[in-house]
This record gives structure tokens, C-alpha cells and sequence, in this order.
């Protein structure tokens, strides 16, 4: 139903508050849902957050999900801008769909585990954290490309992405020059897949593994973003 008595709504509040403590401005039923839109694009339209997708709040990933499109999008369409090819934008919604969608499936799981009443059966198995890589993209998607990197602290423990200008850089194991600013740091991707270096991109997704300045600038130039 749409809407509930207050009869009922003071039934579900007994244990905590009675018509004597307080009164009931209102009361609405609102249903939980998991939605992603087909297209996010429309010749120069695009859209983010909760036009493009809506998930239950059981992770508290809605706003977190639209602050990571708005992420991808919005140094895209610098580049764009700047002179790049219009075709980085067609990148957008396949890399933020897939990555939304993990996150809306974990949390219709996570909301039956929380919904269940009091006398119902506890889901079998352990719910675990996640970070879902970038759905299929700018760069590779080998454990590294499209992963989200750590927010490592550059000179004078300044943090990576202030220290960048909110641009790329490179973090690195060892030291390295770079056309990009380079950041010092361990990250445990490089060291599962044998990586010197990443470059990580505006939004704080790895764009691609890199071991010397030429992979860095021969990289850049690839994508069309040097």
C-alpha cells in the first residue's frame, strides 16, 4: 500500500515513543528499488546519479555512485573540450554502468539480510566488502586498469590528487620520471600483478600499468589524452 494507518504506525513505534510523547506529522510507505536506465546519453545530453540508476540504501552507495559518474564524466568532457576525441565520452556508461550494477546487486543482498524478521532463516555464506572494478573501457582490465587506486600522499604529505591538480599522475613503487607528476606509494594490485607503476586518472581509477616514462607518455599519447 501506499499509504499506512497511524494505528499502525504507532503499533511499529510502541516500544520507543507513544502518542503521549509526540505527534505524527506523517507517515508514507516507500518502496525500495534497483533500476539502471538503458541509455545515459543523448546526442549532448548525459546523465548521472539518480537519473541514470537508483539502488536500495542498504550500502549508502546511491550518492557515492553518483559522485563516481559525475567523477568519470567531468574530466572527460574537459578533455573533450580541450580538444580531445569526442569518442571519450562513449566511454562513460559502460565503465559507470558495470560498476553500478555490482553495487546495486550486493546491496538488494545486504537489504534481505537486514529486512529478514526476527524469526526468519539468516542468509547461508559471508557478506564481504567490495570494490568493483570499471566496467570495459579507457585501458586495460587486468587487476591494475580500471581498478580504484589508493589515495596515496605526495611531497610533503600532500595527497595525491591536490598534488596532481586533480589530473593524472603516476604512482610508483620506485622513483621515476615522468611527464606526469609522480607519486611515491604501495599499492597492492602492483605487487599482486609485478607492476612497477600505474597511472591513475582524475577520477581515482587506474588507467593502466606502466614500469618507465616512455610506457607513461606512450600511453597518453595512445588514448589522446597527452
Amino acid at each position: 500500500p501506499d499509504q499506512i494507518s497511524d494505528d499502525i504506525v504507532w503499533q511499529r513505534l510502541a516500544r520507543w515513543i507513544t502518542p503521549k510523547d509526540a505527534d505524527l506529522e506523517r507517515s508514507a510507505v516507500y518502496n525500495f528499488r534497483s533500476r539502471i536506465a538503458e541509455s545515459w546519453r543523448k546526442d549532448r545530453v548525459l546523465i548521472a546519479g539518480d537519473a541514470a540508476h537508483q539502488m536500495p540504501p542498504f550500502m549508502g552507495q546511491g550518492m557515492c555512485a553518483g559522485i563516481r559518474d559525475v567523477g568519470n564524466l567531468a574530466w572527460k568532457l574537459d578533455h573533450v573540450l580541450k580538444g580531445a576525441d569526442p569518442e571519450l565520452l562513449t566511454t562513460y556508461y559502460g565503465e559507470r554502468q558495470a560498476n553500478v550494477r555490482q553495487f546495486i546487486e550486493l546491496s538488494v543482498r545486504l537489504g534481505k539480510l537486514i529486512n529478514q524478521s526476527a524469526a526468519g532463516e539468516a542468509p547461508k555464506g559471508q557478506m564481504k566488502s567490495i570494490w568493483p572494478s570499471l566496467g570495459p573501457g579507457l585501458g586495460a582490465r587486468d587487476g591494475i586498469g580500471g581498478e580504484l587506486a589508493p589515495q596515496a600522499k605526495g611531497p610533503e604529505g600532500m595527497l595525491a590528487d591536490t598534488f596532481a591538480n586533480h589530473g593524472f599522475y603516476v604512482l610508483a613503487r620506485e622513483p621515476m620520471d615522468a611527464a606526469l607528476p609522480v607519486v611515491p606509494g604501495e599499492w597492492e594490485k602492483l605487487v599482486e600483478h609485478n607492476a612497477k607503476a600505474a597511472v591513475i586518472r582524475p577520477d581515482g581509477y587506474a588507467l593502466d600499468r606502466v614500469d618507465n616514462a616512455e610506457e607513461v607518455e606512450a600511453l597518453m599519447s595512445q588514448l589522446g589524452l597527452a
